[in-house]
């Protein structure tokens, strides 16, 4: 295999990878508290043939790979729901969830209980307190109000306080399930406002992922037709040789 194809397969491997999260992010276009991602794109350089005198390679092959996505934290529009435990974060901040032992960051903040009384999300993991604890709320509670702080309370009784975290964003890893950890850990946040009755809708701009779902698969179409032409070259080279052998 030549130069040439490393480097095609490199490049449409690549516009394949990103494509692949264009459409994810289509399909979560609607999840509650996703994040859009992106991608990061690196040089590989390789050394090829023969070094020199200093043990330099006197070639290289330059070729480019996804390195890693790359989330975009911005806020997505706050939409009213009315519901009791649904609550939005104004500002930033995550919301905490137990994940198998694992405190793991959310935006998602629609939230229920379970047949314990326990504050979950929808995939049924415990929303942690500020101190990361479970929050139980009493199965006759009544009317549940949610102030901004986050304090949990029903019939003038103190319930609770959902835990709102920060974290750099540069050190958050995606885990699935809309969900994060932050790999350098981090804090209570001290300034951000919960909205109850609100949920934050996924940061996707629909439009703006077709228009680059459009030109990656321009991009590809181009890479392949280009893959076309120099596989006719090297056939009309093979056909070539054995006409004059």
């Amino acid at each position: 295999m030549g130069d040439f194809s490393y480097i095609a397969i490199s490049r449409q491997s690549g516009l394949m990878k990103e494509m692949s999260l264009v459409a994810n992010n289509m399909a979560n276009s609607d999840t509650v508290g996703y994040k859009r991602q992106g991608a990061i794109f690196a040089e590989h350089i390789a050394a090829i043939g023969s070094t020199n005198q200093s043990g330099s390679p006197e070639h290289s092959l330059s070729m480019g790979h996804l390195a890693a996505h790359s989330p975009d934290f911005g806020a997505g529009s706050m939409r009213p729901t009315g519901g009791s435990l649904d609550i939005a974060i104004e500002g930033e901040g995550f919301f905490m969830v137990n994940v198998d032992g694992q405190t793991q960051l959310t935006r998602a903040g629609n939230f229920m209980t379970d047949a314990e009384g326990r504050l979950i999300n929808v995939d049924g993991n415990a929303v942690l307190d500020s101190a990361e604890g479970e929050i139980q709320i009493p199965i006759d509670a009544g009317e549940i109000f949610i102030a901004e702080d986050g304090s949990i309370s029903a019939n003038g009784v103190e319930l609770g306080r959902i835990g709102v975290a920060t974290a750099d964003p540069q050190t958050l890893s995606r885990q699935g399930n809309n969900n994060y950890v932050a790999r350098e850990g981090f804090a209570p946040s001290e300034f951000t406002l919960v909205r109850q009755g609100y949920l934050e809708d996924s940061n996707v701009d629909p439009m703006t992922e077709i228009s680059r779902m459009i030109e990656v698969q321009r991009y590809y179409d181009a890479g392949q037709k280009i893959f076309d032409m120099e596989d006719d070259r090297i056939k009309q080279v093979i056909s070539t040789i054995r006409q004059i052998s």
